[in-house]
Parts: structure tokens; C-alpha cells; sequence
């Protein structure tokens, strides 16, 4: 898929248009780049409209808005290893008005998943790709990727989009002022979620090549400074990973075997299915998948096969901006699926959503290779998201508009009246509003109907000394109203030793220091 050659006659019509065929391309080029907008806007809409407010994730992020909104203001998410709190920032506001809910948090990951498609296209548009290719993975991505872009919380949205912007800001500063924000956007990113430490490398090495670290350090390495006090005052664990060490081998196995497939829509990723829920298949049955995963494979390998092929072109000093800009989002790839083997893995369940924040580079890759292939056969690199689209139609565990009548019933149970309420597994969320639960009367839990083990410690209530008031079916959840709480309902959070956190968060600081030097020095070579 050799690309067409350089001729002077082709390089002119393409900088001025010409009148037989310039303006008609770039209209068709425009209206492409619409309708894929428009397709993405409705995908993603579609899941937006679906919000669950009893799914863990979302509903946290809207329990920090409201408790925000009421003057309980935490830095990071009360006692837990979640890192700063963006989300629950965005929706304050909207908690303020009353309009704290689901289908509004919705809206939110919606416009901040448009602003990084925004951002991924013009990256790719700088650096010589194409940005139909770029769009494209945004518009149609895998339902698990979808579901995070919305979700406003698993994708790290808010800190994802600072760190993408300050990379694009590296690319054009030149004032010892500009670098100097794009460190403290950078470091926000990272104060945000350490994660984030797959942006910031990029970022350090563009630094680095223009030999403005210095200023960037300046303005990053306070932020960060900040975030080790903070951390470390905090009664949680800020970096965590496997506490077996057993899990490192099978965090590589799975980066390779599960998460990377079902990045792409090679595996299917089934819905926010609870833990203690069973498992089922990755890989369906039926002859559609293989009929749309085996050209979706295709099409990914040949676009990884033109990235090594091309490399000079595109990595080279012959790329746009020296290719720069192109090996800085290789190294994010290269520290994403580090840190995943790193703490990815870790019994996390949904282990993939690691990786989903590298989505900005992945589109900006892609877009690249895309734009060397032929013209006759460009069109062909749109088959990688064949299987994606799979799991659009055919996985219908994840929340959708459809099912967005049941999620607004299941929610006013806990929106209405001004009940307080937490997550019942796993993190206690809000250490205070656990406690004041343990000596509450009467106490509702709203359980899922697979939830075997709490539904069995609800069911020895009268054993507890316990009275049920009141039982019954609410959608996917069973009510249970007793009049006092229920011993072993509940899984209190282990935040491990005071010595624990604190080393856990100064050791994310000097992670990033480590792998600022590090990137800083290769950047230099």
C-alpha cells in the first residue's frame, strides 16, 4: 500500500485547489468529516441516554457533586485511591441547580469526549495524517470504549483532556511563559489521576527536543509536589497494584490476550456486570463476528505494518515537526501498556479502562498510517472498525437510551426527598456517611439481583435480630427495607497502614519525576 508519488503538478493542487477537482475534494472532505461527527454525536448519545445512576462508578461521581454542592468538599474522592476529583468539579454546578443527574453527567463525558475528538483531529491534521481516519475512531469505538466516554468517570475524561491539550500546546510553544502552562496543565493532569503519567511523558519528551524542560518543570513539579502532600495526608492508598506478586506475569498476559482485543472491539467486553456476577463468553458465537472481526484485524495489522514500514516518513526527520510529534505519542503507547503491567491488572474486573485514555494517540496513529496508503485503497483502513461496531449491535449489556426510562425510575428512589445514600461494595466512598449508616434507622438496600452474597446476608436479617419492613423488586435490584443495618450487607474499605499511604504517595510523585528525567534525557538523544 505504497503512497502515490510526489509530484510537483500533485503538491501544488494540493496546497492552492484547482478548479477542476480542489474545491470538490475539500467539500467531500468536509462533509465526510460531518457525517462522521454526526455518527459519533448519536453513538455516543445513545449511550449517554442510558445512564445508570446505581452503577458504582457514575453514581459516585455524582454523589461528590451533590455532597460538593452542600459545602463537603474533598480534594480527592473522600478516603479512596482515586486521585483529584474533576468530574465531580464539572458538575457542581449542576448539583447547585438541582441538576445533578445521570443523563446530565451524560452530557458532560458526551462534550468532553467531542472536545478530545476535536483535539485528536487536529492533531492528525498537523502532523500529515488523515483526519477522516482520526474522526472515525472516535465516532464508531467498541461499546466498552463508548461506555467510558460517557461514563465520566473510568475514561478519566476531564484529566484526559487537559493532558491531550497541554501536548498540543507543547507543539507550538515557544515562550518560556507557554511551557511553563504546559507544565501545570500537565501536572493537573496528573494531580488529577496518576494515570495520566502516559500524557505527561509525551509531553516531556516535545520539552525536551526543544530544550525547554527546565520551564516545564517549573511549572509541573509544584503541582506534583502538591499532590505528594496532599496524597499523603489523605488516609488512602494513592498508587496501588497486584498484592500478589504473581499478578505482574498475568497483568502482561492479559494486556496482550484480553485487554488490547477488547480495546479494539476484538473481544467483547460485557457491560458493568458486578464482580460476583459469572462470567460470560468473549467470544460469541454466531458467524457475524468472525465475518466482521477477521477484516477488522486485517485492516489493524496493516495499519501497524505501514506505521513500521513508513517509519522514516513518519517518525523520521522528514515528518512534520522532525516526526517530534509522532514518536512522543509512540512513548504515550509504550508508557500506557507499561503502566498497565505495572498496576493494570490487579483482579480490576474491567481492567481495559486502563487503556482507554491512550484512545487520543491511538486515532492520531492510525490517522497517519491511513494517509500513506494509496488512494484507490485508503478507504479499506475503515474496516478496523468493523469489529467495533459489533459490539455496538450486539452487546446490548451496556446501558443504553432504551433502557433509559428504567435508570430514571431506579434513581428517583435515591433522588427523591433528599435520602442519603452510598455504594454498598468494595469503598466505603464517604467514610462519615458510612458510619452515620451503621447507627442509621431504617436502612434500604437496593441490591442486584446477582448479587448472591449480600442477597444471602439480607435473607439471615431475622437471624441478626434484624426486622425487614419492607421487600420487593425494583428492575434489576432488589429493595430491602430493614430497621436497622444488617451485618455483613456491606465490605468496609482497607486502606492498609498509615506508613503504607504514605509511601504509596510519595512514590507516585517520584514516579513522575523518575519518568520525567528519564523521557527528558531520551529526548535529548
Amino acid at each position: 500500500m505504497s503512497r502515490e508519488p510526489r509530484t510537483p503538478a500533485r503538491c501544488n493542487a494540493r496546497r492552492e485547489g484547482t478548479a477542476d477537482g480542489g474545491s470538490a475534494t475539500s467539500r467531500e472532505g468536509a462533509a465526510l468529516l460531518a457525517t462522521l461527527a454526526l455518527a459519533g454525536l448519536a453513538i455516543h448519545a445513545w449511550f449517554a441516554l442510558g445512564g445508570d445512576a446505581l452503577d458504582s462508578d457514575r453514581a459516585l461521581v455524582l454523589l461528590m457533586a451533590r455532597s460538593f454542592a452542600r459545602g463537603d468538599f474533598s480534594v480527592f474522592l473522600w478516603e479512596q485511591n482515586y486521585m483529584g476529583a474533576l468530574e465531580p468539579l464539572l458538575l457542581t454546578p449542576l448539583a447547585l441547580a438541582g441538576w445533578a443527574t445521570p443523563t446530565a453527567a451524560g452530557l458532560v463525558g458526551l462534550a468532553l469526549t467531542a472536545a478530545l475528538a476535536v483535539l485528536s483531529v487536529r492533531l492528525a491534521r498537523r502532523l500529515g495524517g488523515a483526519p477522516w481516519m482520526a474522526l472515525l475512531l472516535w465516532a464508531v469505538a467498541p461499546a466498552l470504549v463508548v461506555h467510558h466516554h460517557v461514563a465520566l468517570y473510568g475514561a478519566r475524561l476531564a484529566a484526559t483532556f487537559l493532558a491531550v491539550a497541554a501536548f498540543a500546546w507543547s507543539l507550538g510553544a515557544k515562550r518560556r511563559g507557554a511551557w511553563m502552562g504546559v507544565g501545570v496543565l500537565t501536572g493537573i493532569a496528573f494531580f488529577a489521576d496518576h494515570l495520566l503519567l502516559l500524557w505527561a511523558a509525551p509531553v516531556a519528551f516535545v520539552a525536551a527536543r526543544r530544550r525547554s524542560l527546565r520551564p516545564l518543570a517549573l511549572g509541573a513539579l509544584p503541582v506534583v509536589a502538591l499532590d505528594m502532600v496532599v496524597s499523603s495526608i489523605t488516609p488512602a492508598v494513592h498508587l496501588s497494584g497486584p498484592n500478589d506478586p504473581g499478578h505482574w506475569l498475568w497483568n502482561v498476559l492479559r494486556l496482550f490476550g484480553v485487554a488490547l482485543p477488547q480495546l479494539f472491539g476484538l473481544l467483547l467486553s460485557r457491560g458493568p456486570a458486578p464482580a460476583f456476577e459469572a462470567a460470560t463468553s468473549l467470544v460469541p458465537g454466531g458467524y457475524l463476528w468472525p465475518a466482521l472481526a477477521l477484516p477488522g484485524a486485517a485492516a489493524l495489522g496493516a495499519l501497524a505494518v505501514t506505521l513500521a514500514r513508513r517509519r522514516r516518513e513518519i517518525f523520521g526527520p522528514a515528518a512534520p515537526d522532525g516526526g517530534t510529534a509522532a514518536q512522543a505519542l509512540l512513548l504515550a503507547c509504550g508508557v500506557a501498556l507499561g503502566l498497565f503491567a505495572l498496576v493494570g491488572g490487579g483482579g480490576d474486573t474491567w481492567s481495559v479502562r486502563y487503556l482507554v485514555p491512550l484512545w487520543p494517540a491511538l486515532s492520531v496513529l492510525a490517522a497517519l498510517a491511513a494517509e500513506r496508503w494509496r488512494r484507490a485503497v485508503r478507504p479499506l483502513a475503515a474496516a478496523v472498525v468493523l469489529p467495533a461496531f459489533f459490539t455496538l449491535v450486539a452487546d446490548d449489556t451496556w446501558p443504553q437510551a432504551a433502557e433509559g426510562a428504567t435508570a430514571r425510575a431506579e434513581a428517583a428512589l435515591l433522588t427523591g426527598g433528599g435520602v442519603p445514600w452510598l455504594t454498598l461494595r468494595g469503598i466505603e466512598r464517604n467514610p462519615d456517611g458510612a458510619r452515620a449508616a451503621l447507627q442509621a434507622t431504617p436502612v434500604a438496600y437496593l441490591v442486584r439481583h446477582g448479587h448472591a452474597e449480600a442477597l444471602d446476608a439480607l435473607a439471615g436479617a431475622p437471624e441478626a435480630g434484624r426486622r425487614v419492613l419492607e421487600e420487593r423488586d425494583v428492575g434489576r435490584f432488589r429493595l430491602v427495607v430493614t430497621d436497622a443495618p444488617v451485618p455483613g450487607v456491606a465490605v468496609p474499605s482497607d486502606h492498609g497502614s498509615r506508613v503504607l499511604q504514605v509511601a504509596a504517595a510519595i512514590a507516585a510523585g517520584l514516579l513522575f519525576l523518575c519518568i520525567f528525567l528519564t523521557v527528558g534525557w531520551l529526548g535529548t538523544r
